[in-house]
């Protein structure tokens, strides 16, 4: 990668983590463009060579949330044919519940909708929930039950996952996300 490419890539990082930062200690509605522009010691017409408005840079780190998870997900729990289809299920459990220690941000901003979100990030964040079903239920697919049950399953499981997370972050993260993630699958498994 060229010098310039890296250095845009660096830039465009740096805004993002000190976005992150401030929208989970302030929520959305209260972080300001300078709060961010200060956070990452960048001058505000660099943050607006890379990103819109502060909704297009909220829209773009959640993504790119989405994507660390996802991708993670796919990296230890898919692609790792070393592990059974309990300890798959197990993996995902943990890497669904432990990401959010390291980007527990998105806690927040995701699952405390703020009303004033366009439809554009409230569609997103639907996607989001989505997909992590979707991933729920793929791993749910190498068991044997039939498709209501999958679908419930999936529900309850995703909804465990949702309200340990909240709790977790309300309590001040405290609790080990590696102790839920485990009283999580064996709350679930066997089914």
């Amino acid at each position: 990668m060229p010098k310039k490419e890296k250095r845009e890539l660096r830039i465009k990082r740096s805004i993002m983590k000190a976005a992150k930062q401030l929208f989970s200690l302030k929520g959305y509605k209260n972080t300001t463009i300078d709060e961010i522009t200060d956070k990452a010691l960048i001058a505000k017409a660099t943050l607006y060579q890379y990103f819109k408005s502060k909704e297009n840079l909220f829209l773009e780190s959640i993504k790119d949330s989405e994507r660390n998870l996802l991708t993670l997900i796919e990296k230890k729990v898919f692609d790792n044919d070393s592990l059974s289809k309990v300890q798959k299920l197990k993996a995902l459990f943990y890497y669904l519940i432990t990401y959010f220690e390291k980007d527990y941000y998105i806690i927040h901003l995701v699952f405390y909708r703020e009303f004033h979100f366009r439809q554009e990030i409230v569609d997103f964040i639907q996607e989001f929930f989505d997909k992590v079903s979707d991933t729920i239920k793929l791993i749910l697919s190498n068991f044997p039950m039939d498709e209501s049950k999958k679908d419930q399953l999936t529900t309850s499981i995703f909804g465990a996952c949702y309200l340990q997370l909240i709790r977790w972050f309300m309590k001040g993260k405290k609790d080990s996300l590696k102790e839920i993630s485990k009283s999580i699958f064996y709350q679930f498994y066997p089914f």
